[in-house]
Formats: C-alpha cells, structure tokens, sequence
C-alpha cells in the first residue's frame, strides 16, 4: 500500500467536495481581504477619475469612503467568527493531535461514541472501530506502527454546518512516514470527511464520526455509506 501511495497514484480529483459557504458569510466575515481590497482600488480609482474631472474634493471624499469601508469589512471579519471558522480550526487541531497521538487533547474533540468509518477498497478492507477510547487505541497503535512521521501538511478545510447541532467537514491530509517505512521518501495524501456534533446551541463541536474518503495509490472508499 505504501508502496503505490508514495509513487504519486492519486484519484483524489474524483473526491465530491462540500458545498460552497454563503457568499456574503465567505467574502464578509471569513474572508474579507478580496473586498477589502476591491473596496481600496475602486476608491482609488474613483479619485483619479474625478480629479481628471476637476472635482478632486470630491474624488478624495470618495477615495476616503472606500478605505473606510475596507476597514469595516475587515474590522468585522476580524470580531466576527463564524460556525465554520470554529469547525476549520477543530478540524485542524484534530489532525495535528492525531499524527502527533497526543490522545488526551484529541479525547477532548470526541464524542462518547465517535468513531472511524469502514474503508473497502481493491487492496483495503478495514471494519472501522466504534466508541472513543476504541478510536483513541486505533490512533495510537496505527502512530507507533508508521510513525512518528517525518512531515506532514493538512490542507485547507472545507466546512459546512447541516443544522443547529450537526456539522461537517472535509480535508486533505499529506504524511510522509519514519525513514525505514519509505519506499521512494514521498508523502501518502488521504482525504477525511469528519461529522461533527455539539450539545445544545453553545457547546463544543465534537467529532462524531471520521471517515476515509479515500487515500493516494489504495483508491477511493466504494463503501463510505457503511455504518
């Protein structure tokens, strides 16, 4: 298996992505920097034209307005934190608690019952385990076998939030093993899907579920619906 991940044999491409955050949530307060930006330029803009125009009072007005705006935007961006920002970063602190397997910090991202979905493929046919201290044995058994890894990289997240208690998010995940388990020094990459569930409207989001959606050289999982 590790032999085909490291050569590079990837479908990731074929990995259906999570919707597209809200578009005024994405560009408003998750990430303000495009209209910021545009705001800035457009006011710029608008100054030269209207000082060629013989109004430059009005054209600094306006060139003001647009700095001013940006600042908004970005101020707001900064105060306000969105439900998905909140998933992104748990769903990062879970990777790096998982290739580190510091499993008192990743108990605290778990539910009672979480566990890692079945992964079939051509080569692969793992059951999954259930229950949180079962996912935690699961961890660290599979760090000891592979790592502790040379490197790694988490990709950017994908979140979307299904309702009031219910979340998910998804994720690329690149490792390259310990030295003695290389085959050619590349890294494996693997995309996650991680379910996510709180307590009330306030609660801690917690991992209810992680799935492997699919991994480079070992193919995608034909069997993610399997409970």
């Amino acid at each position: 298996m590790f032999l085909l991940a490291q050569l590079g044999l990837s479908d990731a491409g074929s990995v259906p992505h999570l919707p597209d955050p809200p578009f005024l949530a994405w560009y408003f307060l998750e990430n303000p920097w495009p209209v910021a930006i545009a705001a800035t330029a457009a006011g710029v803009v608008v100054m030269l034209i209207a000082r060629r125009q013989g109004k430059a009072e009005s054209g600094t007005r306006l060139m003001f307005a647009g700095i001013a705006l940006a600042c908004v935007v970005l101020m707001l961006g900064y105060l306000v934190t969105t439900e998905r920002e909140v998933l992104r970063e748990r769903t990062r602190a879970l990777g790096e608690f998982t290739v580190a397997a510091q499993t008192t910090s990743l108990r605290e991202l778990l539910t009672d019952q979480s566990r890692i979905a079945p992964f079939v493929s051509g080569m692969v046919n793992y059951s999954g385990v259930r229950g949180r201290d079962e996912v935690l044995d699961a961890v660290r058994s599979r760090i000891a076998e592979f790592g502790p890894f040379e490197s790694h990289e988490i990709g950017p997240v994908q979140a979307i939030v299904d309702g009031t208690n219910l979340a998910r998010t998804q994720v690329r995940v690149w490792a390259k093993p310990r030295k003695d388990m290389q085959v050619i020094g590349a890294s494996t990459g693997l995309w996650l899907r991680i379910d996510w569930r709180r307590e009330g409207n306030d609660g801690p989001w917690r991992a209810s579920a992680i799935t492997i959606m699919q991994i480079d050289g070992v193919g995608m999982n034909k069997d993610m619906g399997r409970d």
